[in-house]
């Protein structure tokens, strides 16, 4: 990643994702990067002024949503008090448009613009239906339309309505990384090898295959990384013989992994129904945050 570190926060006023926001003001911190939370807005089309001058009903729609703008800003201006003193630059914002494609939208132009942007948000309800396997959640749909990495926070794993979750720093802790040989993993290595180092967390790889010469390919694959942090997993490679978001799931929880990282595909559509998406299984189960890279 090049440019100035931007941690692009999607912000949804609900009790069960402020710990979203906390944790991205201390991945911001960690890394001194600033953050943008924005929070969107799906308000429509707002009727023109000679509908306003002819009906009433379109008088009565403007004005419930100057009032839902109004009282997003005082949300907005509340949450800007209460980390004033968390010592991270902070910019918050309105964007109108659906939520994935708002954050997609302006993750984009921060890129176009010379920004180095990661983005933040919840699990939300990331379920296993086929419609929404095809159609997906917003961080579904993120992970598939955007080209910066996501990083997920998830909610309580115990709580089945999502409200709640926990807010830590990633700091010394064990970052595990899952590896496959493919380009997405190596980017996957190479950004939580650059974030390790200042943030002082320590590196894990797990590989799942039963192929027996996995094993050797993915040392093969770990050496030929550029990062010395990254090149020092090759001897120390964990291959599973599992279902690969089985064998994350396990092997996180087997080194009580502080953060799980993974290259994501970005399969869309039918083939993404029916082939899968590991990130979006990992994600399902996860317990810690996932950070997923293109």
């Amino acid at each position: 990643m090049t440019g100035q570190l931007v941690i692009l926060c999607g912000l949804a006023f609900e009790h069960a994702d402020t710990h979203v926001l906390g944790n991205a003001l201390l991945l911001a911190k960690d890394l001194g990067a600033r953050l943008r939370g924005i929070h969107a807005m799906d308000l429509g089309a707002r009727p023109d002024a000679e509908a306003l001058a002819q009906s009433e009903a379109a008088r009565s729609m403007v004005q419930k949503m100057d009032e839902r703008i109004a009282q997003a800003k005082a949300e907005l201006d509340g949450i800007q008090t209460r980390y004033a003193t968390f010592g991270v630059p902070m910019e918050l914002g309105i964007v109108e448009g659906r939520p994935y494609e708002a954050l997609a939208a302006t993750s984009k132009a921060m890129t176009s613009a010379g920004e180095a942007v990661v983005l933040v948000v919840g699990s939300g309800r990331m379920q296993g239906t086929l419609l929404e396997r095809i159609l997906g959640s917003t961080t579904d749909q993120l992970l598939r339309q955007t080209d910066c990495p996501v990083l997920v926070v998830p909610h309580a794993a115990h709580d089945a309505s999502h409200a709640g979750g926990v807010t830590k720093s990633l700091r010394e802790g064990t970052w595990l990384v899952a590896i496959d040989g493919s380009d997405p993993s190596a980017r996957a290595l190479a950004l939580a090898a650059s974030w390790a180092e200042p943030m002082q967390a320590r590196l894990a790889a797990v590989h799942a295959s039963s192929d027996v010469k996995a094993p050797q390919a993915m040392r093969e694959f770990l050496v030929a990384q550029p990062s010395p942090l990254v090149r020092a997993l090759a001897d120390a490679v964990h291959v599973v013989e599992d279902v690969p978001d089985a064998a994350i799931s396990n092997e996180a929880t087997a080194t009580n992994a502080a953060l799980v990282v993974l290259g994501s595909h970005g399969r869309t559509g039918i083939a993404r129904a029916f082939l899968g998406s590991v990130a979006a299984d990992v994600i399902r189960k996860a317990t810690v945050p996932v950070l997923c890279v293109r």
